[in-house]
């Protein structure tokens, strides 16, 4: 059961990540997966690696959005009510009596939390176009991360992880049984490379008929 539910995760995690897969998730499944992406983010439980150029060019577009987003969240409670450009949700957090800083937080933190949240915004917009223009397809996901990658920097990294993660384990069991087969008592004297050839044959000629 563990397994199974453990599979079941790493499987729900990658659909969030998947356009086409994207569309099966209800509303209520994909608050749950931003919480558990906002938990690692925030954790730096998978760190990025600042040295990159990918880094360093998707870190510039989303410093004006981080900068205009956290001049909005040091105003006090009251400015929330005559500022005309707040959003709908600086004027939530102004009715509810909150500037929007989490007790402890650091401004490194409050910089991350704030720069996902524009994130979560562009990615079901870009996730919907994407939707309308393309069809599903094995490789609808490359093509999208390609595309939106750099306008998505803690997302995309989160992707690159998540998505690896093959969304079934048949092929593997599949070819631990065609070694088991082919490496049998009466083949003893099998090399370890002539059966990983043997497998790989096997393989490519099964799809070939």
């Amino acid at each position: 059961m563990f397994l199974y539910n453990e599979y079941s995760l790493t499987f729900y995690h990658h659909s969030y990540f998947d356009p086409a897969a994207h569309l099966t998730l209800t509303e209520n499944e994909k608050q749950r997966n931003e919480r558990y992406i906002k938990d690692l983010i925030l954790n730096d439980v998978y760190p990025q690696q600042s040295s990159t150029s990918d880094a360093s060019k998707a870190s510039s577009s989303s410093n004006a959005v981080s900068t205009s987003s956290t001049n909005t969240f040091a105003q006090s409670p009251q400015s929330f009510s005559n500022n005309n450009a707040s959003s709908t949700y600086d004027q939530f957090l102004a009715a509810c009596g909150d500037d929007g800083n989490i007790v402890g937080e650091s401004s490194k933190e409050k910089s991350k939390r704030l720069c996902l949240t524009e994130e979560f915004k562009y990615f079901k917009t870009a996730v919907q176009e994407f939707n309308l223009n393309n069809k599903p397809s094995t490789t609808s996901v490359i093509r999208f991360w390609n595309i939106h990658h750099m306008k998505l920097p803690l997302l995309s990294h989160l992707a690159r992880i998540h998505l690896v993660a093959s969304g079934t384990s048949v092929p593997s069991e599949s070819a631990f049984s065609i070694s088991a087969h082919a490496a049998r008592k009466e083949r003893a004297r099998l090399s370890r490379n002539n059966l990983c050839y043997s497998v790989f044959l096997k393989d490519k000629i099964g799809k070939q008929k």
